[in-house]
């Protein structure tokens, strides 16, 4: 039942979900490390759920909301309706309208979504220093302008 409710919310999330853009970019930043793997695994869904648990702790529909999101990035790149690059090229973007988005990206998180195999976790590896790169940079740029 959860999920059918969870479904419908994330089709109208814009209209019935407070702070809806934070979770979408939560969403998109996992859709693009999972998304990055060669083979997805049924279990990496899982993992997620458990790290939106943890991230919403008590908010059980927003916990299905950032899953049931983040799998709709990941079947939009699967069928080709959005590329991984457009992707991160709107993650940047976020992060550059909104720094305070920096604070959303969780990099123990997102190793839990990395796979164990080095060889199946290269494309996975240039994500993850995309997202320092990117956090490395809205620091940087905070620092000059506490300077100024």
């Amino acid at each position: 039942m959860l999920s059918v409710f969870a479904n419908f919310l994330s089709k109208f999330r814009e209209f019935f979900v407070p702070s809806h853009l934070s979770l979408e970019f939560r969403a998109k930043s996992f859709a693009a490390i999972i998304v990055a793997n060669k083979t997805i695994k049924a279990e990496i869904w899982q993992v997620l759920a458990d790290i939106a648990s943890e991230v919403y702790p008590d908010d059980k529909s927003r916990q299905a909301i950032l899953v049931q999101t983040s799998k709709e990035y990941v079947d939009r790149i699967l069928k080709n309706e959005l590329s991984l690059d457009a992707l991160l090229k709107n993650i940047a973007l976020l992060l550059k309208k909104n720094p305070r988005y920096a604070k959303k990206i969780n990099f123990h998180r997102l190793e839990r979504l990395m796979d164990k195999n080095e060889e199946e976790a290269l494309v996975q590896l240039r994500v993850y220093e995309f997202f320092e790169q990117e956090i490395k940079y809205i620091l940087e740029r905070n620092q000059k302008t506490l300077i100024k």
